[in-house]
């Protein structure tokens, strides 16, 4: 197969999962699926370890938008290839559970960002095994905005998925996993300037859960400590009525958080 052939089959597959009609244009972070469906290809001869540096090299990027931001990603940023190969790895095992994810290869503009972060409050979802991270937070992140839109009509939180490598010392994240509202769908960016984080939890931290746990629950003075007590289950049935009888997890209390 040639390599226009395969770039023509994986920006269709792309358009079809992203819910587009069939000619239109691809934005940059839209053409990371198709990367990823590229990567997927059956009809590859050269090793998985190459095919990102073929692509590089041979893809068309002209007719994408932005395409020239994608290119550079493609070839400079160790994240931006990083969590291509994560992603289409991941599409080998599994069924997708959540819409996609589009990565974008550079930070978003002002405007865009806060279209997309509209809230007064940074929650991350704190994660070290990135594999169906998504399958999880999809859900966390609608039921936040629709609490919040019923609530008061707009969003208050920007629930935000967040790898442990992408905190820095002071607690601001450098890059970012976010639901598109409009879209319906997961966009994960670099972050310029940095964001800062006012609250976070624990999701999939993997087999060294109980170790890292432990060390970010300890952070020093950009951590605050976690005041607020888990409700009982008596004072649950007291706000919510009677409560079905299944056996609820066991929950643990963070220390701190960032």
């Amino acid at each position: 197969m040639s390599t226009t052939e395969r770039q023509q089959r994986a920006e269709q597959s792309a358009r079809s999962e992203l819910g587009l009609a069939p000619a239109t244009p691809l934005e940059a972070a839209e053409a990371s699926v198709a990367l990823k469906c590229a990567l997927n290809d059956e009809n590859w001869s050269a090793p998985t370890a190459q095919r990102l540096d073929i692509l590089c090299t041979e893809w068309d990027f002209s007719h994408i938008v932005n395409g020239d931001l994608l290119r550079y990603a493609l070839v400079h940023s160790p994240d931006y290839r990083r969590r291509l190969r994560e992603l289409a790895a991941e599409a080998l095992i599994s069924q997708r559970l959540a819409p996609e994810l589009c990565i974008s290869p550079h930070p978003l503009s002002y405007a865009q960002q806060q279209s997309l972060l509209p809230g007064a409050h940074n929650h991350a979802v704190l994660f070290a095994a990135a594999q169906f991270f998504t399958h999880e937070f999809y859900p966390l992140a609608v039921d936040a905005f629709s609490c919040d839109s019923e609530r008061q009509g707009r969003p208050f939180f920007n629930i935000l998925g967040i790898h442990l490598d992408w905190l820095d010392s002071t607690g601001h994240a450098h890059r970012a996993i976010a639901l598109d509202t409009e879209r319906n769908r997961l966009l994960e960016i670099p972050l310029d300037p940095t964001l800062p984080i006012h609250s976070a939890y624990f999701l999939s931290l993997g087999s060294d859960e109980s170790a890292l746990h432990d060390e970010w629950s300890t952070r020093p003075k950009s951590i605050q400590q976690q005041r607020r007590r888990w409700p009982t289950t008596n004072a649950l049935r007291r706000k919510f009525g009677p409560m079905p009888a299944c056996q609820s997890p066991l929950l643990l209390p963070l220390n701190r958080v960032i």
